[in-house]
This record gives C-alpha cells, structure tokens and sequence, in this order.
C-alpha cells in the first residue's frame, strides 16, 4: 500500500532522532457561493443594527421636516365688517357679506390656519362713496410666516346717506282670522307713532311702519297686547320700545236672500181650505252671521214659517213669528190675496 506523505514524515523522525516536523494545517475547502451571499445579507441587515436603526430614524425625520417645510397654499372665506361712523351715515348698497383669501406658508403651519383664526374682514371707510380697495391689512389675524397672495373680491362698491330721524305712523299688522262669525272690527296702536333713523333717502318715502305681525287666530273678543316694531331695511328704531294693540272684534253682520218660501196658514189650519196668492214669498235676513244662518236653516227644514192669519180674507199681512231678536227679516211681498179655497165637485151621477 502507497504510505501517505504523513506518514512517511513520520517514520523518518522517529529513525532520525530529530526534532519531530510539525504537519502544516490543512486548508478547509472554499466555501461554495450560496454561504457567501447569505453570510453578506445576515451582514447587512444584522451587523450594528443599532446604528442602522439611528440612521433610518435621522433619514425619515429629515424628510418629514423637508416635505412639510415646502410652501403650499388654502383659500378661505372670510366674513367682512364694515367700520364707519354709523351715526352720520348708512350704508344704502347691498353689503359685501364675505370674501376668499388664499395664504401661502410652510404646510406644517398652513394645517392650523382656519377662519375663526383670521378674524373678520374689516373695511375701513370714511362713509365716502365709491370703490373701496381690500388689502392685506384688512385681515386682522394673518400668523407669521404666512403671506396673503390673493383676495377675492378685489374690491367692492359702496354708497352711502345722511342718517336722519322722522316721526311716522304705527301700522299695526296682524295675521289669521277669528272665530266663524266674527270680525276684526278695528286695530288701535298706542303710541300711534315712533321715531325712526335712517337714511334721508329712505326715510323721505316712508310714511309708516308696521309692528310685528299679531295673531287674531280664533278670537271671539276683544283683546290687548304688546308687541314690538318691524323696521324695514336701512331703517332702524329703538329696540327696547314696545306697542299696544287693541284688537276690537265684533260679531259679523250679514245679509241673506231666501227665493220662493211657502206660505201657509196660521195654527196649523188645513192650508187645503184656503188659496193664497202668491203662496210664496221672498225673505231677506239681516243680523249677525250665526243668528242669521241659524234662522235660514229653519226656514228651510220647515220649523219656522212664513204664515198669514185666516179665516181673514182679502188682503192679508205675511209674518214669520218666533224670529230671535237682533234679526231683521223683510218679506216681497209682505201682502197677500187670501180666500176659502172652492168646495170639491160633487162626482158626476
């Protein structure tokens, strides 16, 4: 058998006598290339892992603060005020109630920004007329490091008058109906006029004012309230002043027309017996609505009656007796022809 090379050292120290050679080491075989690269990812992804972490926390944060450090821009609606002297002059045009403001500023500020924040819009004028610019100024409120880019309206036309007083009368209004029956007879202001404020314009055209509407809903009575004023636009009163209304109602009066009402006899006498001419009557009711309604229905069903008084004859007066009183009543015609009505013919033998 072929001895190793080992081997052969080996024997040739022991029958030297020499100091024994040392074998060098033997070389592991090279690692195949799948170890590598799982031994370079294990590297990459676990060796100082605290460091690495650190790192990716820096490079997020560093982002962050310079995506949100870019400048954007919102809109906003603004509400507007007018600031003048209100007690020389009146505003006459239709007044700009709102206006869009853009802002531009780091997003990271822009976030915290709303309306409530900016305020109102103040317009300062001088009650001049004309067109009246708005500027960045107006806006009371803007944070630092946030600019106002545009505004929207631009600007808005104004007008305005002389403020002056005038005394003018009290209208009052009311609203609904009373009771079947019944009537709003009159309305009665106390004071019956007020003083009122308001542009010399305005005012030259205004003779009264009306107060808050009254409800006359159901009513059967006169009735007293109190209620305030309801200035029309630009027109201004005081607003702690109250007014006394006397509402008077009274029951409806009425007239009612009945055609062709029979006439009959009095005392339940057989109207057979006798012929009356015409035998039917036009009546006309006056009185209050209810009364009046209320006889008409029983002259209808029979229980009242236009009657004549028999065994009179010739010409004979029409009445309707049992009538309630506060009701009028006018007969055409109020005489009649009234005879015995002709026996029956015997029948022929």
């Amino acid at each position: 058998m072929t001895k190793t090379k080992s081997q052969t050292l080996r024997q040739m120290s022991r029958t030297s006598g020499s100091r024994p050679v040392v074998e060098p080491p033997t070389e592991p075989p090279p690692p195949s290339e799948r170890g590598v690269v799982r031994r370079w990812l294990h590297g990459a992804l676990f060796d100082n892992i605290g460091l690495k972490f650190l790192s990716m926390v820096l490079a997020v944060t560093v982002f962050l603060l310079v995506t949100t450090d870019r400048d954007k821009e919102i809109t906003l609606r603004l509400d507007v005020d007018y600031d003048y002297d209100r007690s020389a002059k009146v505003l006459v045009t239709e007044p700009l109630r709102e206006v869009s403001v853009t802002l531009k500023g780091p997003l990271r500020r822009l976030r915290d920004v709303t309306e409530r924040d900016l305020g109102v819009v103040i317009l300062k004028t001088q009650g001049t007329s004309g067109e009246l610019t708005i500027r960045a100024d107006s806006i009371p409120n803007v944070p630092p490091g946030i600019a106002v880019t545009s505004i929207s309206p631009r600007s808005v036309r104004v007008a305005f008058d002389t403020v002056v007083e005038k005394v003018v009368e009290v209208s009052p209004a009311t609203i609904g109906r009373p009771e079947h029956g019944y009537v709003v007879k009159e309305v009665t202001p106390a004071p019956a006029t007020t003083k009122v404020r308001g542009g010399q314009r305005v005012l030259a055209a205004l003779t009264s004012i009306k107060t808050a509407d009254v409800s006359v809903e159901g009513l059967t009575a006169t009735t007293d309230t109190l209620v305030g004023l309801a200035p029309p636009d630009g027109v201004t009163v005081d607003p702690t002043q109250r007014i006394g209304v006397t509402i008077r109602i009274e029951e409806e009066l009425v007239t009612r027309k009945l055609v062709s009402v029979a006439v009959w006899p009095a005392d339940n006498i057989d109207p057979a017996r006798w012929m009356l001419s015409p035998s039917q009557v036009e009546i006309t009711l006056t009185g209050s609505l209810l009364a009046v309604d209320a006889v008409k229905e029983r002259l209808q069903m029979g229980t009242l009656k236009a009657v004549v008084k028999v065994p009179a004859t010739g010409k004979v007066e029409v009445k309707i007796n049992g009538l309630p009183a506060g009701v009028g009543v006018k007969l055409s015609p109020e005489i009649i022809d009234v005879k015995p009505a002709a026996p029956p013919k015997p029948p022929p033998p």
